[in-house]
């Protein structure tokens, strides 16, 4: 943690703030909660025009294991074009960085600040059920990307030309539905006998011969 916010906070009544920063793909949303600050040389503001204010930001943890942190954010928006521009298909995967710190009450100035999150826009979901122009935030980390399986991912003309446009590589290829080894050794033959004598013929992983009886 920076050392001037660890030392506010255990001082008496810091004045703490959150800040998020959206690169979307035509705009650069950055706001702010409580007051004016400055993070970067950029200026943070708590309310916009079209995107409104930043209101709850929950799921900041460290990942532990095989999960990974997945923090939401609600955006109180303040129209329907931030509404769509926060929701496009287009601003998926847009960069999203979350800040956390405390401001001097004399000088209005950020005494310290802390990142707390880096990472992408995965989706946005209008909440029906709020009074204003609520707009859900999910956010994701490229490691979390990394963990999805990735079912559409397949040695196939059709992944292939979606991937490369026009390379018809792979259109008269007819070996593509038989299964075989990716990112490893071509599993070796495997043997087994039985106690009659017949033998069976299979696979066995490492690249070598096994008998078994």
């Amino acid at each position: 943690m920076d050392a001037n916010l660890k030392q506010d906070l255990q001082g008496g009544s810091p004045l703490v703030f959150g800040a998020i920063e959206i690169v979307l793909p035509a705009d650069t949303v950055r706001l702010s909660t409580g007051l004016p600050v400055t993070i970067e040389g950029q200026p943070f503001t708590p309310k916009h025009t079209v995107y409104g204010s930043l209101g709850r930001v929950e799921g900041i943890e460290d990942g532990i294991g095989d999960t990974v942190p997945a923090p939401t954010v609600e955006m109180l928006t303040g129209s329907d074009a931030g509404i769509v521009n926060l929701s496009t298909a287009a601003a998926q995967g847009s960069r999203v960085r979350l800040w956390f710190g405390s401001i001097n009450r004399v000088s209005g100035l950020a005494v310290g600040i802390q990142q707390v999150f880096t990472g992408i826009l995965d989706t946005a979901e209008l909440d029906p059920h709020a009074t204003g122009k609520s707009l859900k935030l999910q956010l994701l980390t490229t490691l979390a990307l990394a963990l999805e399986p990735k079912d559409h991912r397949r040695c196939s003309d059709s992944f292939h030309q979606s991937v490369w446009p026009g390379e018809r590589g792979m259109r008269r290829r007819s070996d593509l539905r038989r299964k075989f080894a990716w990112r490893t050794n071509q599993p070796g033959a495997k043997y087994t006998y039985s106690s009659d004598g017949s033998a069976t013929s299979g696979r066995t992983p490492g690249g070598r011969g096994r008998i078994s009886i």
